[in-house]
């Protein structure tokens, strides 16, 4: 599957709920060789943008020796080491300081990724100054949970992204030699890890890009007429992927990311039955919630992957339409053709 290095940084930046902090940085015209390179010039580009606006500081306590007293002054430092003999007190200060949890993960992130060889010499002396540059900031032994744990304000929207980033290539990275040296994961060649991205995106998009439709609930109850309660305790729970509401209307899209979108069937090129299957069975039992007039749509959305295909078929009265977007376009016209997805009027019977 061929998509454009930009256009894999929009799903991301959709994905995370940050495309306007991504869009700030411009990639429209980016000729990164590959998404290594282009998350690291976008890295490079995000932390000097922190730096020109200057990086979150928060009150932390420092210690220090001194002949002034001020701040809190610890007595039993003081006479454990007899500072008093060179007329010094040990003080305790609140400082406002850069060396935040946020900030030490930046700068861990960049003290790895320029230990990637085969990036471009050129961005690799570029995060090396960055990395000079966060002077005062330690590096610290990330593990996943430490992005879970940032607090930020809310209006600190730009660093969620560049955490969001960071989080992408600590993921990305496969350490060599004890850590001196670290390899690039494609994420690309990570089908699941795709779907997630694929699915995310199409969720955030519509959540931010249209306003005819609102997000409704993903649960799905399933239509059975009595039910006892062994058998509700093993029901297993059914949830769609994107559900679009709106006045007597409503969109159930599934999304699925594989590189071949078809299988071979007995010298047939035909859907994959699971996936057909799934999208009936939500739209069949989600149809019981609604009055016979209320309109219900199911999708079955696809990454391209080869054949464009474009179709909809009519299943005990409901529409399902099985739909490939085109990634490999400008984001214009990914953004044009996501938008007339939702008009009854543009699929093909």
């Amino acid at each position: 599957m061929t998509i454009p290095i930009r256009n894999i940084y929009y799903l991301f930046c959709y994905a995370w709920g940050c495309f306007p902090e991504g869009s700030q940085i411009d990639v429209s015209g980016e000729d990164a060789p590959d998404l290594q390179n282009l998350l690291a010039k976008i890295l490079v580009r995000g932390t000097n943008h922190l730096l020109r606006r200057g990086l979150d500081r928060q009150y932390v306590e420092v210690g220090e020796d001194t002949k002034y007293p001020h701040g809190r002054i610890e007595f039993s430092e003081t006479v454990k080491r007899s500072l008093r003999r060179t007329g010094r007190v040990h003080c305790i200060v609140d400082e406002l300081a850069p060396d935040l949890l946020h900030n030490q993960i930046i700068k861990t992130v960049i003290g790895r990724l320029k230990r990637v060889s085969t990036l471009e010499p050129e961005l690799r002396r570029e995060l090396g100054i960055l990395h000079l540059q966060l002077e005062g900031i330690s590096e610290i032994r990330i593990s996943k949970s430490d992005f879970r744990r940032v607090q930020l304000y809310s209006n600190y929207a730009f660093y969620r992204f560049l955490l969001h980033l960071c989080e992408l290539i600590f993921d990305s990275l496969l350490p060599l030699k004890g850590g001196a040296e670290y390899a690039f994961y494609n994420v690309m060649d990570d089908e699941d890890r795709m779907w997630s991205i694929f699915e995310k995106f199409v969720r955030n998009f519509y959540r931010y890009e249209q306003s005819d439709y609102r997000l409704g609930p993903r649960r799905i109850e399933w239509d059975v007429d009595t039910v006892s309660e062994q058998a509700k305790a093993i029901l297993p729970a059914m949830e769609n992927d994107i559900r679009l509401d709106r006045s007597g209307e409503t969109i159930l899209i599934d999304t699925k990311y594989y590189k071949d979108t078809l299988v071979s069937h007995h010298k047939r090129h035909i859907l994959r039955p699971g996936h057909l299957y799934q999208i009936f069975t939500y739209v069949k039992n989600l149809a019981r919630c609604f009055r016979p007039d209320h309109i219900l749509r199911g999708m079955l959305l696809y990454p391209a992957a080869g054949q464009m295909i474009d179709s909809t078929m009519s299943v005990q009265g409901h529409p399902i339409r099985v739909f490939t977007l085109n990634l490999d376009q400008d984001w214009g016209g990914i953004h044009n053709d996501m938008l007339d997805l939702l008009s009854v009027n543009s699929s093909s019977v």
